[in-house]
């Protein structure tokens, strides 16, 4: 069963599937043909920084394309079923492979040239965060005088809780309070993914 306190929506419907966990190298999210992360990286990459190993799926441009035609057909035109269970499988995948081949792929290298522009811009507004929200606040904070031995043992107790925050919460807490204030979608995006994996 689903865990009850997740937000469902048309990516996240709340289905569950338990499948064998020798067949998940398998599946299409770590297919060689597909994605550039195998199964066996994507666990080692989860237990390092904490997101599910499904997250870290890197599919290739032209899968990406393939899916998206595949939830538009679904969603937008009428697929024919019929008598067999697997017609509308089948119908699906036709009418999928008609309108990529003929529509997508003649068009393809303009598609990854948007993906990777795309992709530059995200690591670039990462690296933009990280940089002035982490490094940089914690560059400054090293600028504080040093106290003396005395002082240090002796002297007045900082209550200030803000002051001796580490930066990454201090980082992390801005990052969560920016993505619900920029109006720009990607901006909003690359927050909540900072804010996520911090």
């Amino acid at each position: 069963m689903a865990n009850n306190n997740e937000t469902w929506d048309a990516w996240t419907p709340g289905i569950t599937s338990d499948m064998p966990r020798e067949l998940l190298p398998l599946i299409t999210l770590y297919d060689e043909k597909n994605s550039e992360v195998r199964y066996n990286q994507a666990q080692e990459d989860s237990q390092f920084c904490g997101l599910r190993s499904l997250e870290l799926a890197d599919l290739s441009v032209h899968r990406l394309a393939l899916h998206e035609v595949m939830v538009r057909v679904n969603a937008n035109l009428y697929v024919k079923d019929g008598a067999n269970y697997e017609e509308f499988g089948l119908n699906l995948r036709h009418m999928a492979d008609q309108i990529f081949s003929k529509h997508i792929l003649p068009n393809i290298q303009q598609v990854e040239q948007s993906f990777y522009d795309l992709r530059c811009q995200i690591s670039a507004t990462l690296s933009d965060h990280i940089d002035h929200d982490f490094y940089k606040r914690q560059d400054a904070g090293s600028n504080n005088p040093k106290k003396s031995f005395k002082d240090r043992i002796f002297g007045k107790k900082n209550e200030n809780k803000a002051e001796v925050d580490l930066p990454e919460f201090i980082a992390l807490r801005k990052w969560e309070d920016d993505a619900q204030e920029t109006s720009s979608a990607l901006n909003s995006a690359c927050l909540k993914g900072l804010a996520k994996i911090v």
